[in-house]
């Protein structure tokens, strides 16, 4: 049966701060380029809808699980906003490092020619980079020791052939 997991809460705010980011700084920019009681009747009414945007946001974000991962014993599910796409076990080509905008996180690399995307296109996996990368440490800390961390051992036993413990 397969098993769900998700992203932490901790990441979970973290985008949401990245996504409404822009909402406030477009707020402050209008605010201080008003000038007088005409520019306020036009800044106040668009600030009250980017408000209300950033309230939505929220709610959406918080509400709805951001990022998950969906393991099987035929493979492995990625589902983020706009995007989902599986991956069988043999195809998952190494367990790595990778820094982002939060840090240095652990996770799975899979060719790009090698997953199925179930939603959303592959504009989002178009780049530099020939793999898709999973942050399994986004969804557990010490994912290795963890139930995620022996379901990835039980189902790709050759993700892990090459460490010394």
């Amino acid at each position: 049966m397969p098993k769900e997991y998700r992203l932490l809460n901790r990441y979970q705010y973290y985008f949401v701060a990245i996504t409404v980011a822009p909402y406030i700084l477009f707020i402050v920019f209008l605010w201080r380029s008003a000038y007088g009681l005409s520019g306020l009747c036009f800044v106040l009414p668009i600030s009250l809808l980017v408000i209300i945007s950033i309230l939505n946001s929220f709610n959406k974000l918080l509400n709805h699980p951001f990022q998950r991962i969906l393991l099987s014993e035929q493979g492995i599910e990625y589902a983020k906003p706009y995007l989902s796409f599986e991956a069988k076990w043999q195809n998952i080509e190494k367990i790595d490092f990778r820094w982002s905008m939060i840090g240095k996180l652990e996770g799975l690399y899979i060719p790009q020619n090698l997953i199925t995307i179930k939603v959303g296109n592959n504009w989002e996996l178009l780049s530099l980079f020939k793999q898709v990368f999973i942050p399994l440490s986004g969804f557990a800390d010490n994912w290795r020791d963890t139930k995620l961390g022996q379901q990835i051992k039980q189902y790709a036993p050759h993700l892990f052939r090459h460490e010394s413990h």
